[in-house]
């Protein structure tokens, strides 16, 4: 059990304080949330957020606990790194096409 909790904290430590994360929320914080909103509305978006990320963070572990998952996951890396950076750099030109 001790392993688990070190790992679950480790895991935690490095999300929280990873600046790829904080900035990809303030932009999206940025881009897409109205000016003026109740404050029960950002409450609602942090809980949604924390949720989707847990969700998510959680169905990797599944995932990849399955090592042949991983084997897999390991062919297919570059490419799939490689398409989604595109993908993303073309939202960023859409972005700023659009402004």
């Amino acid at each position: 059990m001790r392993d688990y909790l070190r790992a679950y904290r480790t895991g935690l430590f490095t999300c929280l304080t990873n600046p790829k994360s904080c900035a990809f929320w303030t932009s999206v914080f940025a881009a897409m949330m109205p000016a003026h909103v109740p404050l029960w509305f950002n409450g609602a978006t942090l809980l949604a957020i924390g949720a989707m990320s847990g969700g998510w963070y959680c169905g990797v572990a599944y995932l990849f606990a399955n090592p042949r998952a991983r084997r897999g996951y390991r062919r297919v890396r570059r490419p799939l790194d490689a398409l989604c950076g595109t993908a993303l750099v073309g939202l960023g030109a859409k972005l700023a096409a659009d402004r």
